[in-house]
């Protein structure tokens, strides 16, 4: 199970979730915090993934159709600090390429200045 923080800004809001996503109800829980505090809040969004140690591929799957929700509407969804294992796994299925990611948050915090 994983567990979900919100902090909001001016510019955006943080979404910091911990733990292992596999697809059950944690995943559709961060999926209703993303929703609510994303495009449905008029807010961009930075996903802060520090603390994640798994993503399944539903929830890799998941990532993909919040960033081309977000790419249709005049929001930015930004991901950072992603572990070397995550990073790995985007770059191997060519994800990464599609999705706005960071180092750290500063950066992605950056992307709205």
């Amino acid at each position: 199970m994983g567990k979900i923080n919100v902090e909001f800004f001016d510019k955006f809001a943080i979404i910091s979730p911990s733990g292992h996503f596999t697809g059950g109800e944690e995943t559709d829980e961060l999926v209703e915090v993303i929703d609510k505090n994303g495009i449905a809040a008029n807010s961009n969004l930075i996903i802060n993934l520090k603390d994640v140690q798994y993503l399944s591929s539903i929830v890799i799957g998941i990532i993909v159709r919040m960033h081309v929700k977000f790419s249709e509407s005049s929001y930015k969804i930004v991901f950072c600090n992603l572990n070397k294992t995550l990073m790995d796994v985007l770059n191997m299925t060519k994800v990464s390429s599609y999705l706005l990611i960071t180092e750290d948050i500063e950066t992605a915090k950056s992307k709205f200045n």
